[in-house]
Parts: C-alpha cells; sequence; structure tokens
C-alpha cells in the first residue's frame, strides 16, 4: 500500500512539473506572435476650394516591417500630396503579407464667388463686393487702398478689389464706372405690305459699358429683330455694369392698295378718242401700272369702245 502512494505521489510530482513547464511556455510562445495590423490616416484637407493642396499618409501599428503600400490613386509611398476633394484607399501589406486597408472621404470648403454691384451707373459712384463660399471671414483690398466691403465716391476708371477668406484663399474681380450710362433708340423699318410680317427693329445704344444684353417685349436677345408685323417694340438693353436704359419704335403698314379708274368714251362709233386713267390709293409709292394693253403707264388715250382692266 505504502508504495502504491508513492507512486502515485512520483506521478503527481512529475505531471505539474510538466504543466508548470506549459504555463511557462504559453506567454512567451504568445509574445513571439505580432499583434494585429491596423493603419491610421491623418489627412491635411484642400484650403482653397477645389484647388489640389490635401495630402494624406498612413501611419501602419503592429505587423512586421518593412511596409508597403498601394493607394487607390495607384501612388506606392507612406504619404500621397497634390490632392482635391474625393475618396481615397490605402492597402498598407507588411513583411508577413498580412494587410490592413484604410480609407478616407476628403471634403474642401467652397471656393469664394464674388460679385460687384455699381450703385449709381455715372460718376462718382458706388461699388459693394458680395462675397460668398470660401471660410469667412472676408477681407477686402481694393487698387484704391480701401479695405472695406464698399468703397464710394468713385470717379470714372476701372476698379479691382481682392478679396481673401480666412484661410488666405482669394479671388480678383473688377468693375468699371463709366462717365455715362448707356442709352439706346431703334431704328425700324416698316412692313411693305398690308398684312405682312417683313418689319425690323435695331436698338442703337450709345454710352454705357460693353457688353450689352437685349431683351425686347418680344422675347428676343439680339440687337436686331426681323420678321415683325406691325407694331411698338420696346427693348431694354442692360451694360456690364448692370446699368439699364429703354427705348422704344414702332413698326408701321402702308394702307391697303387700291385704285380708282375714271375713263372718257370716244365721241362716236368706232372712234378711238376714248380715254382710261389709273389712280393708286393707299400702298407705298411709287406705284407701277399693267394694262390689258399691254401698257405701263398710269393713263391709255387713243382708245376704242371697250373694257381696259389696270
Amino acid at each position: 500500500m505504502k508504495n502504491l502512494l508513492h507512486l502515485l505521489l512520483a506521478k503527481s510530482r512529475h505531471t505539474l512539473r510538466r504543466l508548470s513547464l506549459i504555463f511557462f511556455l504559453i506567454p512567451f510562445l504568445c509574445s513571439l506572435l505580432p499583434a494585429q495590423l491596423t493603419v491610421n490616416l491623418q489627412v491635411v484637407e484642400p484650403i482653397c476650394g477645389a484647388i489640389p493642396t490635401g495630402s494624406i499618409t498612413a501611419f501602419p501599428s503592429n505587423g512586421v516591417p518593412p511596409f508597403s503600400y498601394l493607394w487607390s490613386t495607384g501612388d506606392t509611398t507612406q504619404a500621397i500630396t497634390g490632392l482635391g476633394p474625393g475618396f481615397y484607399e490605402v492597402t498598407v501589406t507588411d513583411a508577413a503579407s498580412n494587410g490592413a486597408t484604410a480609407s478616407v472621404l476628403m471634403n474642401a470648403p467652397p471656393i469664394i464667388i464674388a460679385t460687384l454691384d455699381v450703385d449709381g451707373c455715372s460718376a462718382p459712384g458706388t461699388i459693394t463686393a458680395n462675397t460668398s463660399g470660401g471660410i469667412p471671414p472676408y477681407e477686402y483690398e481694393w487698387i484704391t487702398g480701401d479695405t472695406t466691403q464698399t468703397i464710394t465716391f468713385l470717379a470714372t476708371g476701372s476698379y479691382c478689389v481682392t478679396i481673401t477668406d480666412s484661410v488666405h484663399c482669394g479671388v480678383v474681380k473688377c468693375v468699371n464706372i463709366t462717365g455715362l450710362p448707356p442709352a439706346v433708340t431703334v431704328q425700324t423699318t416698316d412692313v411693305l405690305c398690308t398684312g405682312q410680317m417683313d418689319g425690323t427693329a435695331t436698338a442703337i445704344v450709345t454710352d454705357g459699358t460693353p457688353p450689352f444684353t437685349y431683351l425686347w417685349n418680344t422675347g428676343d436677345t439680339t440687337a436686331l429683330i426681323t420678321d415683325l408685323p406691325p407694331g411698338m417694340y420696346t427693348v431694354t438693353v442692360t451694360d456690364n455694369n448692370g446699368c439699364t436704359a429703354v427705348g422704344s419704335g414702332i413698326v408701321s403698314e402702308p394702307p391697303p392698295l387700291s385704285a380708282n379708274c375714271s375713263s372718257s368714251d370716244p365721241v362716236c362709233q368706232d372712234d378711238d378718242n376714248g380715254s382710261a386713267l389709273s389712280m393708286p390709293v393707299g400702298g407705298t409709292p411709287p406705284y407701277s401700272y399693267l394694262w390689258n394693253t399691254g401698257d405701263t403707264i398710269p393713263g391709255l388715250t387713243g382708245l376704242v369702245a371697250g373694257i381696259y382692266s389696270v
């Protein structure tokens, strides 16, 4: 019985020694296995609208160096630069062929949009810069040295402003102030015959600042409009400074053409001393004539009795 007990105790001590060795080796073996490869991205977004000034840098963690990189742009470097807004993705592979992927949607502030409004279409004038987009607040630097949004008491000439937002993105806008606002007259040609549509109207612009835009009461947007019936035609002309002028013209038509005829009968039967005269009314002189005799003059003489038409 004692021998059996000693044998069991000896086996137990041997088993405990083996288990102790296993528990000692497990942390050591685990420490030999690298942690899972991950990727973090450092993003610098574009600062001036769609201008490609952005960059992305990939920072792998864990894994087995060295690392290789493959971007959705085709680049194979750790960092890519000169980027505009858009979606970017990178796959990082370590020396043990383990891979990790990361992606980012890169945004950018809207571009600066500016318009210059001229108040007063002749000197002295006022100009106001209306600005949106970018990253406010905005700074203004006029060619005059002014730094306000609106400049006043301006003489005739060209004025430019540089507009900069809070991240130093900028845009330049220019406008002219002329000595005189535009003026417009309308020249017309009348319809040739009653009921036709062949009149024309032309807008003649003086002064103002080209280019000019045109808007007729017909909806046309050219300086010359054609194929017009009789009526009044009005045009609004706008110059490059937004100054406007309005002019009108009338396309007329002649009264309907008709003809009165008078005649004198021959004195005696078979005489040839009759006459006929055509007297046109309406239409547009000069007139042309064609009688059934073939004559092309207003009046006929030396006629025998008969029917004459013109």
